[in-house]
């Protein structure tokens, strides 16, 4: 594994040069988020048999368990989703007010 992540970074830095660092830790960010953002709905998935990545289940019945949890669920990653793009954002401003 540490023979093709040297190859890679590597590569990065022969393609990006010093933006491959920026680019490198947006995506273990996006990656991280990422997982985070699957496990409320997986958890949901197990324990209500339904599961919450959009706002279609919130539709469904307008009150009772699911509701809330697809709510609350369905802005949780829409929230992370904003974190996500803030982060890459503000790391490519960060390298581009640099050169």
């Amino acid at each position: 594994m540490q023979h093709i992540w040297t190859s890679v970074d590597k590569l990065g830095k022969a393609l990006l040069g010093d933006m491959w660092r920026s680019v490198y830790l947006s995506l273990q960010d996006a990656i991280a988020l990422l997982l985070i953002l699957y496990i409320p709905s997986l958890i949901g998935q197990l324990i209500l048999t339904n599961t919450f990545l959009d706002f279609s289940v919130c539709m469904e019945s307008a009150i009772g368990v699911q509701f809330y949890a697809s709510l609350i669920i369905g802005a949780a990653n829409f929230l992370l989703w904003i974190l996500i793009a803030g982060r890459i954002i503000g790391r490519l401003w960060a390298d581009f007010t640099n050169f």
